[in-house]
Parts: C-alpha cells; structure tokens; sequence
C-alpha cells in the first residue's frame, strides 16, 4: 500500500473517531491503539506492514492544517513549569476520594498519556508528582493496559507497603520477590531468594513489575529484588529483562527507618542503630572496630540510602517522568503553598496563609457537621473515634469480616487491609467509604456520612440479625452546593493478587468510623473538609501528606503547626532537580533526541539519575497532547 493511501486510511479512521487532534492523541496512546487496527477491516493490511511513526505525525499535521491552520514539529518536547491547579472546566476526579477513585470518562493529561504511551511501548519508567495529580488513577490504567498486552499471569503489581499493596489488590514487594526484608544484604536475600521454587516461578512468569509506593523502598532492598531478578531468570539484563513501572513520591514518604541528618552531609541509619559513615554503601555495614576490654565491636547497621541512589537505578529505570497537572485543589493559592511545603519550605508568608485558612470548617461545625480529623499517631485517631462511638446512644452492630487464602499472604492482607477484621457501629456514627460504591452519585472511596439505620442483607432469613448499615451521604458538587444520598452499604471485597490470581482475601461492609483518620492511612484521599493536627509528625513529607488531602484553603483548618514539621530532604530536592534539568536539556537540544537517546546522553546521565525525564506541564494543550503522543509513540504501537 502506497504511503499516501496509508496516511488516507489513518485519516479516514481517526476522522471517525475524533474531531480534533488533541483527540487524535488521546486516541492513539489510549485504550484502542492497537485493538483498533486488529479489528477494523480497513487496516487488516496495515497490520502486516511497518506503519510508521512518520504516518501518524502524517496524519497530525494534515488534521491541524486543516482544522487549525498551523504546522507541527514531529519532536515537539515539553517545557517543565511548577505544578499548577487544573482549569475548572477540566475533567476532575470525584469530590472525594482516593486519587484513583476513577471514572471511565476520566482523561489523561498529557503528562499521564506520555507515561501511558511509555508502558505500552514497553519501557521501564518511574513516574512521580505532588499530590493529587493523579499518580493512582494513572497507575491502575497503565496495569489494565499491561495485562491487556501480557495476560495477567504476566504482570504482578506490588507495593512497598502492606496498606498500599492492599488499595491496589497486589502484594507486598519483597513478598512477591521472596527476599524478606533484605536486612542481610543483596547477596544473602538473593541466593535465599532463589532456593525458593514459588519465588522463581513467579519470576520466571514475570513480564512486567509494578511497584507502587516506591519512595518507600530503601537502595538495600532494590538491589536485593534486582539481583534475585536477574539470577531467578538467569539473565544479566537489568533485572533479569523484567519491565519496570515504578511510582511514588519521594518527598512524601521516605523508606521505611529512614532517619536522615542531611544537614551534616550523611546518610540515614536504619531506626534503632548507630549512624553510619556516609560512604557506606547500601547493604554493606561499616568499618569494624574494638570496643572496651579490646573486644571486637559489632558492625554498625548499613547506610538506609533512597532507592534512586542506588547505582542499580540508573541501569534499570530508562525514563522519569514529573507530573505537573493537580487536579484535587482548584485554588492556585493553595497548590501553591502545598508545592512550598512539599519543598520544605516555611516561612511568614506560609505560615499566615494557614492560620487565615478553615473559614468553612467553623461554619460547617457550626451548623453540626464534623470535618475529619487527622493525626499523626494512631493512639490518637483511636481515642477520638472510641470516645465519639461511646457518647452515641443505643447497642453498638458489630460486623465480622470473613476471611481466606493463602500464607503468607492471607497474613498481610489481614494486617493492613483498610477494612477492619470487626466493625463495631451504631446509628449515628460518622463513617468512611473504603470503596468505590456509585462513582456517578459520588459515592466514592473517601465519601462520609452518617449511619441511619440497619437493615438485614437480601436473602437472610426471617430473624437474622439487621446488620447492613443504611447510610446518609453528604456530597459536594463541583459548584460546592450541598446534597445528600442515602444508600444501603452491602458487604464487598478486597483481594491480593500474584500474576492475576487472588491468594488472600477479606468480605466485609466497605466503611470505617471517621471522625478520626491517621495521616498515614489517608495518604492518596481527597477530603473535602478536614482539620489537621500536626503534633508528633515525625516522618520527612508527613505534613506535606496530611495538608495536601484537602481541597481548599477555607475547607482545612491546621493545629500545631511550625516550621519545624515542614521537613523536605535535600538528596530529593537535588534529585527531582536532575530530573527537571534532563527535561529542561531535552527541550533545550531541540527534543531530536527520543527517550532512549536523551537518556543516554552525557548530559542527562549527570542531571537525571533515571534516564529520560519529561514534564508534563508547558505549551498550548494540543501541543502538549500531541507532544505525549510523538514521545511514546512507536511503530510497535500500531503493528
């Protein structure tokens, strides 16, 4: 087929599918990119064919001269800006929820279609940004679209926390990558690692790993999982061939005993032990030395360094992107007093803005409604939540989970699975959704209300004990008006998966009391009213965390805060830094050089630790979209 009637075809298809180019974009690097051209007649040639990358740039230019008058560079780039609240006609997650809390009509911005595309053509990626710009929603696109691609079996989705395993329904990292803690080094974790038959077939079935909550993985145990990768699969490609999609940010929540003293220069120690020098490397412990009486004295735990800073990272992860669009927060006031404190910065400016903030919180209280509570400690949350239950009146319904599966992995899932293992309620209580029931009516992951009463599960026999609560809603709408939507809340499920196939699950009424909430437990919710307590916050990024939930500066009131619970560590302000400097490079040399070139330039190998880094902010919108596409687009995509 000549390369003009191939451009025809091309046009005429997209022509059907789209009207505008920024709709070509999303199209292509979307859902049906390569389905369509499997299952439209027209292009049962162009299968069988190199449909290049040229054709669809082809195909752009032609759709914009003749809709909008103008040209386009086949290697636009994209221009990296701070984070910037999306427009108020844009389409928005739900009023509150997780950032995942999805719906189908949902669209990418162009910096997630630019990952998406990045997956799909089967590249390692690490991808971050500060809350609320959609890191969840985009990360459970990019799983459907791999399993699409590989088959489930193939692709096994992890998370470097239980809790964050569980919203995600996968398992933990070092689980599924059968290294335990790793606390022993590399070397031990992987030959015990691969003496496991179940870890090596999981391995050896993997295509694609997906880690969620990166930022909480120490260098120690990437490079244990990266080296139990390669010598499971008997390869000495980066870990072991095995596709990377990685996400999380880093100046949220930091690995696990990080307790970092960067003003002197050094590294972290794992919590409990004694420092150690900064040119310890993760996993190796340091110098031996003797104590009193000439004995010899115990090694000093290993160095907890950021997994980015491991030198395995550069070898794995090929391309970086920084999401730039926040969609929770509207108020560009308020994104930009979160990107400050994301930063660590505090000073009298910040500060007034909060204590001017919460006007709408005193109203709400006012009138009897309650915000929720945030806490540093859990002893906090459960104090407040047993005190607000037991001034109720009435007999308390207590809810039993049921549970099943597998060891070890029924275990995790039963430590931090978000439904508890009993749930104790009555009426009036101030509940939770922990599931998405109605995205539609709002009733999201997130969503509060009131219990109003009981009422028996269908089907249950005369007699049986009214144990479904029948809850009252109070929603916001994009406007702010108020409304409300009462609805029996059934049992649901959660699940944890390993290539597809669920080893543990829990059947409980999706909801929790929620008066009260850890600020841990609430990371990735939008609340839409909410008063934050900042006392005992004793983790870098845990304040950014707890801030970032709300929606708008007069719906968050803040107690106890000082600038000393503003903690931003400076290894990741100088690493997100590279990865703005790669892309600042990447525009700067004209963006002729595609993803793998740029990462493997002198230049960006010195500024961006993770290959190729792209921003998705800069540039009218079509440019932007088109941009996202042409980065990942390759003839692959529509073979």
């Amino acid at each position: 087929m000549p390369r003009d009637e191939i451009e025809d075809a091309i046009l005429a298809f997209v022509k059907k599918r789209a009207a505008s180019p920024a709709d070509i974009a999303r199209c292509l690097v979307g859902s049906i990119s390569a389905r369509a051209f499997q299952d439209t007649g027209t292009f049962g040639a162009l299968r069988r064919r190199n449909v290049s990358r040229d054709h669809v740039v082809n195909v752009i230019q032609r759709m914009i001269r003749q809709q909008r008058g103008i040209t386009i560079d086949r290697h636009l780039g994209v221009i990296p800006t701070g984070p910037v609240a999306q427009p108020a006609h844009a389409a928005r997650p739900p009023s509150a929820g997780h950032d995942d809390d999805d719906t189908s009509s949902a669209e990418l911005s162009p910096g997630q279609a630019r990952v998406l595309a990045a997956v799909s053509a089967g590249r390692s990626i690490f991808f971050t940004g500060p809350a609320g710009t959609g890191k969840s929603f985009l990360l459970r696109r990019a799983i459907e679209s791999l399993r699409e691609r590989h088959g489930a079996g193939a692709v096994f989705v992890t998370a470097a926390t239980g809790i964050a395993a569980c919203h995600i329904g996968g398992t933990t990292l070092h689980s599924f990558a059968g290294v335990g803690i790793a606390k022993h080094g590399a070397e031990a974790a992987a030959a015990a690692a691969v003496r496991s038959g179940n870890a090596v077939q999981r391995w050896r079935a993997c295509r694609c790993l997906v880690v969620d909550e990166v930022s909480m993985v120490d260098a120690q145990l990437f490079e244990a999982v990266e080296l139990t990768a390669r010598r499971a699969r008997r390869s000495n490609a980066p870990f072991g061939g095995v596709q990377l999609v990685l996400t999380g940010d880093f100046l949220q929540l930091p690995p696990v005993g990080l307790d970092e003293d960067d003003s002197a220069g050094g590294f972290g120690t794992r919590r409990g032990g004694r420092p150690a020098p900064a040119s310890a490397g993760a996993g190796a412990g340091a110098g031996r030395g003797r104590g009193r009486g000439g004995k010899q004295a115990a090694p000093a735990p290993p160095a907890v360094k950021y997994c980015f800073e491991s030198p395995r990272w550069a070898a794995c992860v090929s391309e970086s992107a920084m999401l730039q669009t926040v969609f929770r927060q509207r108020d560009q006031r308020f994104v930009d007093l979160l990107n400050s404190l994301r930063a660590g910065r505090a000073g009298d400016a910040e500060r007034r803005l909060l204590a001017s903030a919460g006007a709408e919180v005193a109203a709400a209280e006012a009138r009897g409604e309650d915000p929720t509570r945030l806490f540093a400690r859990n002893r906090d949350v459960d104090a407040l939540n047993a005190r607000k239950l037991a001034s109720l009146p009435g007999e308390a319904v207590e809810l039993e989970a049921v549970d099943g599966g597998e060891h070890p992995w029924l275990g995790t899932l039963q430590r931090n699975c978000a439904a508890p293992t009993s749930l104790r309620l009555k009426l009036g209580a101030r509940v939770m959704l922990l599931k998405n029931v109605d995205v539609e009516a709002g009733l999201v992951n997130g969503a509060t209300g009131r219990i109003v009463d009981f009422v028996r599960q269908p089907g249950a026999g005369e007699g049986a004990p009214a144990d479904l609560p029948r809850v009252e809603f109070a929603l916001r709408n994009s406007d702010g008006e108020t409304h409300t939507v009462t609805r029996t809340v059934e049992r649901s499920s959660w699940s944890s998966e390993l290539g597809g196939v669920p080893v543990a699950w829990r059947e409980q009424v999706p909801l929790k009391l929620a008066w009260a909430l850890s600020i841990h437990k609430a990371q990735g919710m939008t609340l839409p009213l909410v008063d934050v307590s900042l006392a005992g916050v004793f983790a870098r990024g845990q304040a950014y965390v707890a801030l970032s939930r709300g929606v708008a500066l007069s719906r968050i009131r803040v107690r106890g805060f000082s600038a000393g619970a503003v903690k931003a560590s400076p290894r990741v302000l100088r690493f997100y830094a590279a990865l703005q400097a790669a892309a600042a490079a990447r525009e700067g040399a004209g963006g002729h050089a595609g993803p793998a070139a740029a990462a493997g330039s002198p230049a960006a190998r010195r500024a961006a630790p993770g290959g190729a880094a792209a921003s998705d902010a800069g540039g009218s919108a079509i440019d932007r979209e088109v941009a996202a596409l042409l980065a990942g687009l390759d003839a692959n995509d529509l073979e």
